[in-house]
């Protein structure tokens, strides 16, 4: 067991009870317990065939999951482990029904279902609601996806889906923003493709997204946003990359990302030019970096000594080295 089933169980393990299989599946029983509770959880494991199915008791019920093929014995708690249960209920995955309203008659239905063990997204539906018409557009199954789709921690369901039309083309987009199984943002964007949504962008890790026309052609590009914007360099993990519309999905596009931060810097410029603050100055210096610009970076720090040496502001906070390029 890893993950989330480990860290449970060594909680829960402070002692063990070895018990008999009682479904004959030739497999290893014990109840784990802690002090003033002896019954808190359950595993039953095939050494040889490095299988388990297992419980514990958690604040919603009893939590059972299995690593053994949920087309088998995984889907159902085996015997052994209803006894050991008894009157607890059992309750593995809920379904949860979200209701957006975009307008007076059209409305999107999106149906969950949650491992509430570790708070996981199994399968979403998605219906839509037209003039009192309903109709399925959307699903996913995220075990047969292999997606690793976890409720956020920052936000709540509700909260963590958008329908909008946010490139402005007349037909909303559905943005899920959840959480991987460590804990980053993962973004999902579904769009309307000749009347089929699909999933036409998948992210990890970052702020928040910007739907931009970067280099004016009337494409619109989705910019997955950092924190850090331009302020960091040596990493694209600090950057803000551009993705392409290509074959009704989008793609990571170096030149494009290039051209944005191109554009990025110009404007830093001009701000530069008109406030030659701290703060204007190192998101000018940054961005240049970022671009790989070294003469006009040493232009800068040359032609800026006072700033260079103003120790009333802390620039540590804004860059991160060693300062490379992906420029």
């Amino acid at each position: 067991m890893v993950g989330p089933y480990y860290d449970q169980f060594i909680e829960y393990a402070q002692h063990y009870t070895e018990v008999d299989d009682q479904d004959n599946l030739g497999m290893d029983v014990r109840i784990f317990g802690i002090r003033g509770y002896s019954n808190a959880a359950i595993v039953m494991v095939d050494q040889d065939k490095n299988e388990f199915m297992a419980a514990l008791d958690g604040e919603k019920g009893i939590y059972y999951f299995s690593n053994v093929d949920e087309n088998q014995l995984g889907r159902v708690p085996p015997k052994t482990i209803k006894e050991w249960a008894g009157d607890r209920q059992i309750i593995n995955k809920e379904s949860l029904k979200i209701e957006k309203k975009i307008s007076k008659d059209i409305a999107f239905d999106f149906y969950f279902e949650i491992d509430w063990f570790d708070n996981s997204i199994k399968n979403l539906t998605i219906n839509k609601i037209e003039k009192g018409i309903e109709k399925r557009i959307f699903t996913l199954d995220a075990i047969a996806a292999d997606e690793e789709m976890i409720i956020s921690k920052d936000k709540s369901l509700a909260e963590s889906i958008t329908v909008e039309d946010k490139d402005g083309d007349g037909i909303e987009e559905i943005e899920l923003l959840l959480s991987d199984f460590l804990g980053y943002p993962y973004y999902i964007v579904i769009m309307n493709v000749h009347e089929t949504y699909q999933i036409a962008f998948k992210g990890l890790d970052f702020d928040k997204l910007e739907y931009v026309d970067v280099n004016k052609d009337g494409v619109i590009e989705i910019v997955n946003e950092h924190g850090g914007g331009g302020g960091y360099v040596s990493s694209w993990t600090g950057l803000d990359l551009v993705n392409e519309r290509r074959d009704n999905t989008y793609h990571f596009s170096y030149d494009l990302t290039a051209k944005y931060y191109h554009h990025k810097k110009n404007e830093a410029l001009a701000t530069f030019k008109k406030s030659s603050t701290p703060e204007n100055f190192i998101n000018l210096l940054n961005l240049c970096a970022d671009l790989g610009l070294v003469e006009a970076c040493d232009s800068l720090i040359h032609e800026n000594d006072d700033l260079v040496k103003d120790k009333s502001f802390d620039y540590s906070k804004y860059y991160d080295a060693p300062a490379d390029t992906f420029f």
